[in-house]
C-alpha cells in the first residue's frame, strides 16, 4: 500500500515596483533601496508609464495588466506630491 500526498506549496508573494511620471531622484533611490531589499521577490518597472494612474478612473488598467504579467500580488507605485496639484 502507498500513500501518495499531494502539497501546493504558495510561494512568496511578489511585489512590483514602479514610479510615476515626475519623481525626484530622492523617491527615486528610496525605490532602488526597497527593490534591493526585496530583490528575490521584486520587480522593479524603470521606464515611465503616463498609463499608470491608481487613483484615477480607468488608470488602473495598466497596473493590472503589468501585475498579472509579471505574477505580483502586491505593488508600490512612487508619485511625487506636485503632481497630483
Amino acid at each position: 500500500m502507498f500513500l501518495c500526498f499531494l502539497l501546493q506549496v504558495e510561494t512568496g508573494k511578489k511585489t512590483l515596483l514602479l514610479h510615476g511620471t515626475k519623481t525626484s531622484a530622492v523617491l527615486n533611490a528610496v525605490l532602488t533601496q526597497i527593490y534591493h531589499l526585496k530583490k528575490e521577490s521584486a520587480i522593479k518597472y524603470s521606464r515611465k508609464n503616463d498609463n499608470i494612474k491608481p487613483f484615477e478612473a480607468g488608470g488602473e488598467t495598466s497596473l493590472e495588466f503589468f501585475a498579472q504579467k509579471t505574477d505580483c500580488s502586491l505593488f508600490l507605485v512612487i508619485f511625487s506630491f506636485f503632481e497630483f496639484c
